[in-house]
């Protein structure tokens, strides 16, 4: 289970040490201290460019831990430091790709090998005090809407989920046959960017999967930390966003898509025409200009436990694409309310300025747990 980050560490080293002098090794030490001495006030990108030099540095130790508070903070700025422009959110996009494609793992496996080295490293994790501030600089601007008053929750939530994983993975790794199954992998998969079934790879990569799987077996499984995001905060809907949500409603199409309306004459040809009752429709076309206003309207499709709670979390123009994107949250009532599921079909309008030519080209959803209460019922509207 060799992640990205641990292989692009791996290869930095090994370059550092075989093409640097002493003398050229000695910026990515100075680099690396430096970054670790400044680990509490270093936003993710920093952070992750740290741990690069710490690893150049051979100082495995100190790759992992900066790996692990970089982390940390960059879901922390992730998910509370919302980008207040086009600029911001490409910035804030790209430390998300860093997470996802090269520092997403625990670093170095070597040292998750001796358990006084792991039980040092959660120590190092948990002393440094990850918070947020006035001044800090996560790397981009972000809205003053910006919910910093749980900041330091997400990161304790944060920090004991990634110590878990990491404790769970170490246990991994101490064992011997675990741990010699998975060095095989990540050889192979270095070697095999591909595996095609069929091929000698393949029938490799499955037999070391099926060894690790066996190892684990009598590895123990330590018990996951409770989770205590304060959902209901952290999903109340941005109040900037909240004046361009003009619509919505739980009888919209029966498939999930994006919608476009460029005029008056577009919206009344629409299924918004049917969906929404007679005095909200007229309310909508009443309340646009459609001069230099356009309408975005997502379907969500067939869901079986929508609550009431939709709203849009982010709607705007990019040059870049060029085009409009949209993304909407879904409140979805919690099986373990006992509320016999219903279906629904719900739907979200927001109101944009006119980009002549423009398209919606990006669109996302996402759910977030709703109090328990009452499940929202409809039937879909025909397109």
């Amino acid at each position: 289970m060799r992640t990205a980050a641990i292989a692009a560490l791996v290869v930095l080293a090994g370059c550092a040490m075989t093409a640097s002098s002493a003398a050229q090794d000695q910026a990515p030490a100075e680099a690396c201290a430096s970054a670790v001495s400044s680990a509490a006030t270093l936003n993710g990108s920093a952070l992750f460019a740290g741990a690069t030099s710490c690893a150049q540095a051979e100082r495995k130790e100190d790759a992992n831990f900066l790996i692990l508070v970089g982390q940390i903070r960059a879901m922390a700025d992730l998910a509370i430091l919302t980008p207040s422009d086009e600029e911001s959110a490409t910035i804030a996009a790209q430390l998300y790709e860093q997470i996802y494609y090269q520092f997403g793992g625990l670093g170095f496996d070597e040292v998750y090998r001796v358990p006084a080295g792991v039980s040092a490293l959660e120590q190092r994790v948990r002393a440094v005090n990850i918070a947020f501030a006035p001044g800090y600089d996560p790397g981009w601007t972000y809205r003053s809407s910006s919910k910093t008053d749980i900041y330091d929750a997400i990161v304790a939530n944060t920090r004991e989920q990634r110590l878990w994983q990491m404790r769970s993975m170490a246990l991994h790794l101490q064992d011997d046959e675990y741990y010699a199954a998975h060095q095989a992998l990540g050889e192979l998969q270095r070697a095999n960017r591909v595996f095609q079934e069929g091929t000698p790879a393949y029938e490799e990569l499955q037999r070391l999967n099926a060894r690790m799987e066996e190892a684990a077996q009598d590895i123990p499984e330590l018990p996951p930390p409770e989770d205590t995001t304060p959902y209901a905060r952290l999903n109340e809907p941005d109040p900037e966003m909240m004046t361009r949500q003009v619509a919505a409603g739980f009888n919209g199409p029966a498939e999930a898509g994006t919608y476009l309306f460029r005029s008056e004459a577009e919206l009344r040809a629409s299924w918004l025409a049917r969906a929404l009752p007679a005095p909200e429709f007229a309310a909508l076309i009443e309340g646009t200009n459609f001069d230099s206003q356009w309408l975005v309207a997502m379907s969500i499709g067939r869901r079986m436990n929508a609550s009431s709670q939709i709203h849009i979390s982010g709607l705007g123009y990019s040059s870049s694409f060029p085009g409009y994107s949209i993304a909407v949250q879904v409140g979805v009532v919690p099986e373990s309310c006992g509320v016999s599921f219903t279906a629904s079909y719900p739907y979200v309008v927001g109101v944009v300025d006119a980009a002549p030519g423009a398209e919606v080209r990006g669109h996302s959803m996402s759910n977030f747990p709703a109090e328990c209460g009452p499940i929202m019922a409809g039937q879909p509207t025909p397109e």
